[in-house]
C-alpha cells in the first residue's frame, strides 16, 4: 500500500470514528433530528450522619434533648445530624467556653454576646473565620445580613467571626417598678424621668419598710446606675472594658468612663442608696435572680430596657402589675450593635459546613423554627391561634423547654411568633422604637470589634483592677466617694492606661476614616 492510500485510509477512519462519538454525544444534528445521549449524571452522595455540639448557658431544661431529637428526625433528609445540646450555668460559662477554646475541643457552636465574651473570645482566636464559609453553606442568611448591613459588627480582623440575631433594638435605660405597690402608697411615678425621679420613687417605698428589697440590677458591665448616668451625659455604652466616647463628638475620643462626671455622679448615688439600704449589701455577690425576685414579688424595682419594659411580666401573683419608666427620653441613645446577642462557630468545629446548613434551613423555615425556639407541639407549647404559649400545666419560670435560655442568637424578627412572654407586635414596636425615635441613634464604630493582642496585659490588669476596685464605687461600698474614686483613677493611670487609650484611639481613628 502505498504511502498516500495509508493516509486516506486513515483520514476515513478518523471520520467514521468522530462520527460515532457526535452519535453518542447527545447532540442536535438537524432539523427533527436528536441522537440519544448516553451520558448520566453522578448522584451525589448522601451526607454521613454527623453529630452537631452546642453550648448555651444557664440550666438544660427538662425536655431538651426529646426536643433536639425531634429536630434530627426532621431534618434527616436535608442534615442527617444529631444534636448534642450542653449547659454551663451563667457564672461559669465563660471559663468553659475560654478552656474549651485552649483545649482544642471540637464542639461546633456556642451562645455569644458583646456584653458576654465575644471579644475576648475573639482576641483568643477560638472562633472560625466563615467568609468562604458563610455564603457557600448559608447563603440566604449572608444575603440577609449584608441587607441588615451588619459586615463591620460581624467582622473581626477581615474575618466573619459571629452569626447575629436580625432585629433592631435600643439599649436606653429604663426603670421597671411594681406599678400595684406604687399606687398602694400614693406615689405618682412618671412615664419619663431622670435619677431624681428614680431616687424620689426609691426613697418613698424604702422609708415605707414593704419587707422587700427595693432595687436590684444585675452585674453587667458598669452596672445599672452608671447606664442610667451615661445617659444622661450622652456617652456610648460598648462593653470595651468601661472605655467610652461622647455621642456628640465627631473624633469620638476614647476616654475611661472613671474619669467622667457620669461615673463619679453614679458612685454618689450608688454610696446614697447603699447607705439607706436601697441597694443591699450582698448585690455585688447575689445578684443572678434579679428578674426571678422580681416576678415572685420580692423586689420592688430592677433595672430594665424597651424589652424588659414591654413584655408580658410571668408574675407568681397575677394581682401585681408592672409599671415602667423611661430614662433621659430626650437624651441620645446608642442602638445595640447586632452583636448584642450571636452564635459563633468553634475554631476546632468537627462539622462547621453542617452547622451553617442547619442555620440557613432554620433562618427559612417556619416549622423548624418553630420546634427550635418552642420544642414539640402540645408537649413543651401549645398555639393559641399564632401564639405560642407554654401548656396550661406550666408557667414560663418552670417549663420543661418553653424560653430556654440562649437562644437569643437564633432570634430572627420574620419567624419569630408573639408568645407568652412577648405579646402581639411586640417586635414592631421595638424596632420603631430603635429606628424611628431620633433620640435613639445608630453609631457605625461602635460595631467594630478591636483587636487587642498588643495590649491584653494592660487590659487584664484594668479589667482586674475595676472587679477589685471600680465596683466598690458602682456598688456603693466604699466610705468616701471622692477619695476612693481618685485612688482608683491613680492606679487606672499607673497601669498603663495611656498605652490602652491610644491602641483603642488609632483603630476607631481607622474606622472612621473608612466611614
Amino acid at each position: 500500500m502505498s504511502k498516500s492510500t495509508k493516509v486516506l485510509a486513515l483520514v476515513l477512519i478518523l471520520i467514521l470514528v468522530m462520527g460515532i462519538m457526535s452519535a453518542c454525544g447527545g447532540s442536535s444534528t438537524g432539523a427533527g433530528t436528536t441522537t440519544v445521549s448516553t451520558t448520566t449524571q453522578a448522584t451525589p452522595e448522601p451526607l454521613k450522619e454527623a453529630t452537631l455540639k452546642f453550648w448555651f448557658p444557664d440550666t438544660k431544661k427538662s425536655a431538651t434533648d426529646d426536643v433536639w431529637n425531634a429536630i434530627s428526625e426532621k431534618t434527616k433528609d436535608t442534615l442527617n445530624v444529631k444534636f448534642e445540646i450542653n449547659y454551663a450555668a451563667w457564672g461559669d460559662f465563660q471559663n468553659k467556653m475560654s478552656l474549651l477554646a485552649s483545649s482544642g475541643d471540637n464542639y461546633d457552636l456556642n451562645f455569644d454576646a458583646s456584653w458576654l465574651m465575644y471579644n475576648q473570645m475573639a482576641n483568643k482566636g477560638a472562633y472560625l473565620g466563615l467568609n468562604d464559609l458563610l455564603p457557600q453553606y448559608a447563603p440566604k442568611l449572608y444575603e440577609t445580613y449584608k441587607k441588615l448591613n451588619y459586615s463591620n459588627a460581624m467582622t473581626f480582623n477581615g474575618q466573619i467571626m459571629c452569626l447575629p440575631w436580625t432585629l433592631s433594638k435600643n439599649g436606653r435605660p429604663f426603670l421597671v417598678y411594681r406599678a400595684d405597690i406604687a399606687k398602694k402608697l400614693g406615689l405618682t411615678v412618671p412615664e419619663k424621668g431622670t435619677i431624681e425621679d428614680v431616687d424620689n420613687l426609691l426613697q418613698a417605698v424604702q422609708k415605707a419598710k414593704l419587707g422587700i428589697t427595693t432595687f436590684g440590677f444585675d452585674n453587667f458591665e458598669g452596672g445599672f446606675i452608671l447606664q442610667m448616668l451615661s445617659t444622661k451625659y450622652e456617652y456610648c455604652n460598648w462593653s470595651n472594658h468601661l472605655l467610652t466616647f461622647s455621642l456628640n463628638d465627631d473624633k469620638s475620643k476614647i476616654v475611661p468612663f472613671e474619669q467622667t462626671d457620669a461615673f463619679k455622679e453614679a458612685a454618689q448615688y450608688a454610696k446614697k442608696w447603699a447607705d439607706t439600704g436601697i441597694i443591699p449589701k450582698n448585690l455585688m455577690v447575689d445578684n443572678t435572680k434579679m428578674l426571678q425576685n422580681f416576678d415572685a414579688g420580692k423586689l420592688f424595682a430592677m433595672h430594665g430596657n424597651y424589652e424588659a419594659a414591654n413584655i408580658n411580666e410571668a408574675f407568681a401573683d397575677k394581682s401585681n402589675e408592672k409599671g415602667a419608666m423611661e430614662l433621659y427620653a430626650d437624651k441620645k441613645s446608642i442602638n445595640d450593635s447586632p452583636k448584642g446577642n450571636v452564635v459563633c462557630i468553634n475554631k476546632n468545629a468537627a462539622n462547621p459546613e453542617r452547622t451553617l446548613m442547619f442555620l440557613e434551613l432554620l433562618s427559612n423555615n417556619q416549622d423548624l423554627y418553630d420546634m427550635v425556639m418552642y420544642g414539640i407541639k402540645d408537649q413543651t407549647y401549645t398555639l393559641n391561634g399564632d401564639v405560642a404559649q407554654v401548656p396550661a400545666s406550666m408557667d414560663p419560670n418552670n417549663s420543661n423547654y418553653f424560653g430556654w435560655s440562649g437562644q437569643w442568637g437564633f432570634w430572627r424578627t420574620e419567624l419569630m411568633r408573639p408568645d407568652t412572654t412577648y405579646p402581639k407586635d411586640f417586635w414592631k414596636g421595638m424596632t420603631k422604637f430603635a429606628t424611628e425615635d431620633p433620640a435613639n441613634v445608630t453609631v457605625g464604630i461602635a460595631d467594630i470589634s478591636i483587636d487587642s493582642t498588643i495590649i491584653k496585659t494592660e487590659l487584664a490588669k484594668r479589667d482586674a483592677l475595676y472587679n477589685d476596685l471600680g465596683k466598690l464605687l458602682i456598688y456603693g461600698n466604699v466610705k468616701d466617694v471622692d477619695k476612693s474614686l481618685k485612688d482608683y483613677i491613680d492606679k487606672q493611670k499607673a497601669i498603663g492606661l495611656d498605652k490602652i487609650l491610644a491602641e483603642y484611639q488609632s483603630k476607631v481613628d481607622a474606622a472612621l476614616a473608612k466611614q
